[in-house]
């Protein structure tokens, strides 16, 4: 019987696609974590970020970007925030340094993301590394 080139790792119980059965990060036979593959980044989504006005009268303007090839999945895990309270989060975003477009994007907290006529907010920003390099962004939002 032969082996896959690549082995399903379920790294966060929690994360499971439900659809796909197993998580989606990939590694290799040499422990080398692959991109996601573009075939899981099916999604869509617009980021809007209000950059601040001057304080008198000139209000904020919002800016938004259109990413593609990243994946949104239900979630109810619960977390701390930097200032110690519990919050339960309602997805999480998963932004892949390869193939997720544009490249190099900067998440903030309290950026709004716009998926399928619903808006979430972005509550936390986990880096995800591999040998010392960024692999992936997983963005939780409620």
């Amino acid at each position: 019987m032969e082996t896959p080139d690549f082995l399903p790792i379920v790294l966060f119980p929690n994360l499971i696609c439900p659809i796909l059965g197993f998580c989606i990060l990939v590694l290799t036979g040499d422990d080398i974590m692959r991109p996601i593959p573009k075939s899981y980044l099916c999604h869509t989504v617009t980021v809007t970020t209000l950059t601040p006005g001057n304080g008198w009268d000139i209000p904020g303007e919002e800016i938004r970007h259109t990413l593609k090839y990243v994946r949104i999945e239900p979630s109810r895990t619960r977390i701390l925030t930097k200032d110690n309270t519990e919050i339960q989060l309602t997805g999480i975003l998963f932004y892949d340094c390869r193939n997720s477009k544009p490249a190099n994007f900067q998440f903030q907290t309290g950026q709004m993301i716009s998926f399928f006529g619903n808006s979430y907010t972005v509550t936390s920003i986990e880096p995800l590394y591999e040998r010392g390099k960024l692999h992936h962004l997983e963005i939780g939002v409620v």
